[in-house]
C-alpha cells in the first residue's frame, strides 16, 4: 500500500501501522533491488477449508464438454456466414451450425447478430452435439 510519485520522488503508505502488521502477516512483499516494493503474492496455505467430496460420483452423470471461447474474428465471420447461409432468419430464432471442425449453438438478435451459446469440437463430441440437437442438454 505504498504510493510512490515518480516526479517527485517521494512515498508515502496508505495504510496505519496497525493495518500493515495485520497485512505482513497474511502477504509476502517483495522489495526490488532500489529498496522499493515491487509487489506481493500470497503466503497462505490457499483454497477454503471446505472441500467437494467427489468419491461417489454417479456414472450416470454425463459430463457437458466445456464450451470454448469465440475469438473476434472467428465470431465475424461466422456472423457472416450464417447471414448469408440463412437470411430470413427472426430475431429470438435458436439455431444448430457446422463449420469447419465445431459445432456452434445460436441465437439470433439481430440479422448479422448473433448470441453463441455453443462452441464444441466436433472430433469425439457425437453424442454430446447429438444430446443438445435433441435439446436434452
Amino acid at each position: 500500500m505504498e504510493v510512490y510519485t515518480p516526479n517527485t520522488g517521494q512515498t508515502k503508505n496508505l495504510i496505519t501501522g496497525e493495518e500493515r502488521a495485520e497485512l505482513r502477516g497474511k502477504r509476502q512483499y517483495i522489495q526490488g533491488p532500489d529498496g522499493k516494493m515491487k509487489g506481493s503474492k500470497s503466503v497462505s496455505g490457499g483454497g477454503s477449508a471446505k472441500g467437494v467430496d467427489k468419491s461417489e460420483k454417479s456414472d450416470t452423470i454425463e459430463k457437458r464438454p466445456k464450451s470454448q471461447k469465440i475469438g473476434k474474428k472467428e465470431k465475424t465471420r461466422l456472423e457472416h456466414q450464417i447471414a448469408s447461409d440463412f437470411p430470413n432468419l427472426k430475431p429470438g430464432q435458436s439455431m444448430n451450425y457446422e463449420n469447419r471442425n465445431h459445432f456452434y449453438q445460436f441465437t439470433t438478435i439481430d440479422t448479422g447478430k448473433y448470441h453463441f451459446t455453443y462452441k464444441i469440437k466436433l472430433e469425439g463430441n457425437q453424442d454430446v452435439i447429438r444430446k443438445i440437437r435433441k435439446g436434452e442438454l
